[in-house]
């Protein structure tokens, strides 16, 4: 049986439109990837060399990276990341309520909790992915510092 190409055409439209082709595309580059990590786990056991754990840094970078993607709704890319960075907490989560979270990054960072409202304006504010924060207090920096100059 052969399909017309203007029912292919309407069909990927609407797989495209809905999100379904990212989805199945995330999953299949995702199998891949633990496929291809499965064999070079195997080669590694069978030669008795262990993966190093991965450096404090990059679980701490890992899960500001996991929680910016888990806040915009990136969970196809936040699945990737998770198995590419092979981080502990990331591959036990397939949701954002497994992560270490952002009381974890905070305290790594030697932030503040985020406050409620906006100071230049008193609205409450919605909360934020630390990684905005931590932009926005840079520009703030930068500004001033071109400022004093």
């Amino acid at each position: 049986m052969t399909a017309h190409p203007e029912i292919v055409a309407a069909l990927k439209e609407t797989l495209d439109r809905t999100g379904t082709l990212d989805t199945v595309r995330s999953i299949l580059r995702t199998d891949i990837h633990h496929c291809l990590n499965d064999s070079m786990q195997n080669l590694e056991r069978d030669s008795n060399e262990e993966a190093p754990s991965p450096p404090h840094e990059n679980i701490l970078i890992n899960e500001l990276v996991a929680e910016y993607l888990a806040f915009n709704g990136y969970s196809n890319t936040l699945s990737v990341l998770a198995a590419e960075s092979r981080s502990p907490s990331l591959l036990e989560a397939r949701d954002s309520s497994k992560m270490l979270g952002p009381d974890f990054i905070r305290a790594e960072l030697g932030l503040k909790k985020a406050v409620g409202s906006d100071t230049s304006t008193g609205r409450r504010r919605a909360p934020l992915a630390i990684l905005y924060e931590i932009v926005e207090t840079l520009k703030v920096r930068n500004r001033s510092r071109v400022a004093t100059s």
